[in-house]
């Protein structure tokens, strides 16, 4: 095995270029971290809140239980209704409309559904 040695002006030039491409990459990602700050905060803000809940130790505690099951019961029904439209549609070849279309969209997927229809 051959190891190249390098001299104590090698070593102090190899350790000058390196920090100095440090220093370069940090002053970018500090600029492009700035940038995020200036054009989201709310959601920087909100991302930050969440990480220091997480390292403080906020995953395993009893707000977390109890937000994480407010959460489930008010989801669950939606998706067992969303889950139960699918099947429904599944088994009878037709696609579910949605139940909150957008102003005029209604008509254009009514449309679309017929033109499906007629095909087959």
């Amino acid at each position: 095995m051959h190891e190249e040695t390098i001299g104590a002006s090698g070593a102090l030039e190899l350790i000058r270029t390196s920090s100095a491409e440090a220093r370069s990459r940090l002053k970018d990602w500090s600029s492009a971290l700035n940038d995020e700050v200036k054009r989201r905060p709310w959601r920087t803000l909100s991302i930050a809140l969440g990480a220091g809940y997480l390292l403080g130790g906020g995953l395993f505690s009893r707000l977390t239980l109890r937000l994480a099951s407010i959460g489930v019961r008010l989801a669950l029904p939606i998706g067992l209704k969303l889950l139960s439209e699918d099947a429904v549609s599944i088994g009878t070849g037709v696609e579910r409309l949605d139940s909150t279309p957008d102003k005029g969209s209604d008509r254009a997927t009514r449309r679309n559904v017929d033109a499906r229809r007629k095909r087959t």
